[in-house]
């Protein structure tokens, strides 16, 4: 075994630091120090100047709780704020499909007394609204349905879709409708003729009550505001006098 041994001179140099870290760090030491001959007391007092500079103390500012919500408050705000309008969305859907069901009715029963089926009236109809959309008309949700139905028969699904237009509408002025047709088809036209009259009857007459409501609904949401205007009336009347 050979073991060989060699000197080498080698030279620490001290880590070179500008003048500002040079004195930030004896600074620092100032303070350990400090604390170190302070232990045992209460309190230890801040230096004030550090050769011949004026030293200001902060206390540092800490993040308040309630900032680290703010991000999942404003996601729940988001979702609950698209949650809203699916919902007034779908509000307006069911009381347009309302609104326009007495006339739906009164078409179909016209072009039923006619000579024409179920399937080739709802075949009309699907065609003359795609009609007025490709001129400009407003999309209107019960002929949405109609034609959504009528291709259904077109695809060769047959008699699945009798409950269709129920089934998507989803309400229960056209559930009855449905019920009707189906009931009255294998009897032939003349009962499906008589019992759409009756049937358009019934639905102009709800058609009266729901637009009755809807006005006692608007009258109530408007009563708010009349009422803060009338406060703001009084405060100009009252105030002057003071």
């Amino acid at each position: 075994e050979i073991l060989r041994e060699k000197d080498i001179t080698t030279v620490v140099f001290p880590e070179n630091l500008s003048a500002e870290e040079t004195e930030k760090r004896e600074f620092l030491k100032n303070i350990d120090q400090k604390e170190m001959s302070t232990r045992t007391m209460e309190y230890m007092e801040l230096p004030t100047q550090f050769e011949g500079k004026e030293i200001t103390w902060k206390e540092r500012k800490r993040t308040p709780g309630w900032i680290l919500l703010f991000p999942f408050v404003a996601v729940f705000s988001v979702i609950w704020g698209m949650d809203n309008d699916v919902h007034k969305q779908y509000a307006d859907r069911n009381r347009q499909l309302l609104m326009e069901y007495s006339e739906f009715v009164s078409k179909l029963r016209l072009l039923i007394g006619a000579g024409m089926s179920v399937r080739n009236a709802f075949t009309k109809l699907a065609v003359d609204y795609k009609k007025k959309r490709a001129e400009g008309g407003k999309k209107r949700y019960v002929y949405e349905e109609v034609t959504m139905a009528v291709r259904k028969l077109e695809n060769g699904a047959g008699e699945e879709t009798d409950d269709y237009l129920a089934k998507r509408c989803n309400l229960a002025c056209y559930r009855k409708l449905v019920s009707i047709i189906i009931k009255k088809k294998k009897k032939g036209t003349e009962g499906l003729k008589e019992s759409l009259i009756t049937e358009t009857r019934n639905a102009y007459e709800e058609r009266k009550q729901e637009a009755v409501r809807l006005g006692e609904e608007a009258g109530t949401k408007l009563l708010l505001p009349m009422m803060m205007m009338m406060g703001v009336v009084l405060m100009i009347i009252v105030i002057p006098a003071y």
